[in-house]
């Protein structure tokens, strides 16, 4: 039975301001509104994209957990070998469920614009304090790592705590990985790759090519480039 009917009988006055609070949306990410009352193109879209970034990555954490929980627990694996096993059907499930995941999903080109321009700053202002930072490029013939893949724990260069600084925080079970130039979105427990920003580091200019510049400073951004109105 309906709550409010379009026609016909008055609602009671209990049920009117439940029905009017079911029927009042939910309320949202706004974006940042300029004098004029229109949204803001710079600041507004990057928190839209963080919003949506946010919620992709809980809610795939999310659907980690239901699927964890449907198995039993890893801690009652004490052999590796049988621990190993464990990961590999964990992931195997998890594939199960994102059989349609691509490249791109969760890194949305919105986000994608963000975190680069992000990791660029953050590896100008690393190389101005003198940290060297070489991703390789990939080896020709070596094939990219895709959604859903396996993650190859090889070492890789590591990175300035600003350069992580420079991302928005994950849920437990996701990190960060950097393999060459790609940013890497890892399901540390099912050892499970969950999507992929190619090409997220810039080509590592060379400390004078980062100093030079900023022997004639014009603006703030030149002086500080980290400064969050610098990233667009």
């Amino acid at each position: 039975m309906p709550l409010v009917q379009v026609e016909g009988a008055m609602c009671s006055k209990f049920w009117l301001p439940f029905a009017l609070l079911l029927l009042t949306p939910f309320p949202t990410v706004a974006s940042p509104q300029s004098a004029h009352g229109k949204p803001t193109t710079g600041a507004g879209t990057d928190a839209t994209a963080i919003a949506k970034f946010t919620r992709d990555v809980y809610a795939y954490a999310s659907l980690h957990d239901i699927v964890a929980a449907s198995m039993p627990s890893e801690k009652m694996y004490v052999d590796p070998e049988q621990r190993q096993r464990h990961i590999n059907r964990l992931a195997e499930a998890l594939r199960t469920e994102r059989t349609g995941a691509r490249i791109g999903d969760i890194f949305t080109p919105a986000i994608a614009s963000l975190f680069k321009r992000r990791l660029a700053h953050a590896i100008r202002r690393s190389a101005l304090r003198g940290e060297t930072l070489e991703p390789e490029q990939i080896p020709q013939g070596e094939a990219r790592l895709d959604v859903n893949d396996a993650f190859p724990w090889i070492a890789q260069p590591v990175m300035p705590p600003a350069v992580f600084a420079a991302l928005t925080p994950l849920p437990p079970g996701l990190e960060y990985r950097f393999v060459y130039r790609d940013l890497v979105l890892v399901d540390v427990g099912a050892n499970l790759v969950v999507d992929i920003l190619e090409n997220a580091l810039p080509v590592t200019p060379t400390r004078q090519e980062v100093i030079e510049p900023r022997l004639t400073p014009s603006g703030a951004c030149d002086v500080h480039p980290d400064l969050p109105m610098c990233w667009s």
